[in-house]
């Protein structure tokens, strides 16, 4: 791949410090001015690589749909057995290092906008959107070779998003590791019983 351009140089930089006033400063006080002064320049300046705050939210939220997916593929890339591939996303899901505290204070900070910025909306759902695709790939890799039982992917993965994304939230209320430690056990155990087929999910469905 070719270098970047100085214009995509400056926009990353410029998004770098607007991620960083919102983890500190929060969305209100992330203005156009306080991310002109972090990077010694002027407003005038900065709006030539960003027209406005709305633009620059969007892209933040960009950028972290495609840091969730460089948490993954890197690592996974050299695991081919999906038993194995299935086990160290799930041990990531549940880890502490998926919840960064800074990157859980600008997700969280970015997702309230959901509820009056359908631009953002449409961002948080296409990471949704991937993250789920993912994991059914992953999933019916693992189907196909029976070495998982076979159950609806689909239902499987937004299952498995449903508990990551709940545990993230708890977690970032509770500051406790002991807690924090122990829930990671419970949720491996949990996944994983899901997983193997030991709690049938369609026997679940048909039974409420």
């Amino acid at each position: 791949m070719g270098r970047k351009s100085l214009q995509a140089e400056k926009q990353e930089e410029v998004l770098e410090h607007f991620a960083q006033a919102i983890i500190e400063d929060g969305l209100e006080g992330a203005s156009t001015g306080n991310v002109a002064r972090r990077m010694g320049i002027k407003t005038s300046l900065l709006m030539h690589y960003f027209p406005n705050k709305s633009v620059m939210v969007e892209a933040v939220v960009q950028r972290m749909v495609a840091s969730y997916e460089e948490k993954f593929l890197p690592s996974l890339s050299p695991i081919q057995d999906p038993v194995d591939r299935l086990h160290h996303i799930i041990s990531t899901l549940v880890s502490p290092e998926w919840e960064i505290a800074d990157s859980q204070r600008l997700f969280y900070t970015c997702f309230s906008l959901i509820f009056r910025d359908q631009e953002v909306k449409k961002q948080f759902q296409t990471l949704f959107d991937q993250f789920r695709e993912f994991l059914v790939g992953e999933l019916t890799a693992a189907m196909e070779q029976k070495a998982i039982p076979y159950q609806d992917p689909d239902d499987l993965a937004n299952l498995i998003i449903t508990i990551i994304e709940g545990k993230g939230f708890v977690h970032s209320v509770i500051s406790d590791v002991s807690w924090s430690v122990r829930q990671q056990k419970i949720l491996l155990k949990l996944l994983w019983s899901i997983i193997a087929g030991k709690i049938i999910l369609t026997q679940t469905l048909d039974e409420t």
